[in-house]
């Protein structure tokens, strides 16, 4: 079967934004990465190649040495490789990668209770 070029243009776009430039590898297996991160996370979930200390660890991290048993704890733990800091406080430029952070940080710094 023969793919026309509009078409291998267009998977070549497709490919080079699911990774761009300074993209995550896994160092348990050396895949490639999105930088999603509801795709990073269902990897670290699904990656046979990681060491998990206790079999009944659902998450392994694919950066670091972390596991878990939650998905909530693998997604908050992720965003620290990727860099995301999507709870932003209203009151200043603090941001975080966990809400519960954010609260906290309001509560010292701001007197509010959330």
């Amino acid at each position: 079967m023969l793919v026309n070029s509009t078409n291998s243009t267009c998977i070549l776009i497709f490919i080079y934004f699911l990774h761009l430039p300074g993209g995550l590898t896994c160092q348990n297996c050396n895949k490639l990465l999105s930088n999603d991160l509801d795709y990073v996370v269902e990897h670290c979930k699904l990656c046979y190649y990681g060491s998990r200390p206790d079999k009944s660890f659902a998450f392994v991290c694919f950066k670091c040495d972390y596991h878990t048993y939650q998905r909530y704890h693998m997604k908050t733990h992720v965003r620290i490789h990727l860099g995301v800091k999507p709870f932003q406080c209203n009151l200043c430029d603090y941001s975080s990668n966990d809400s519960r952070n954010l609260n906290r940080h309001k509560r010292i710094r701001h007197c509010v209770e959330s």
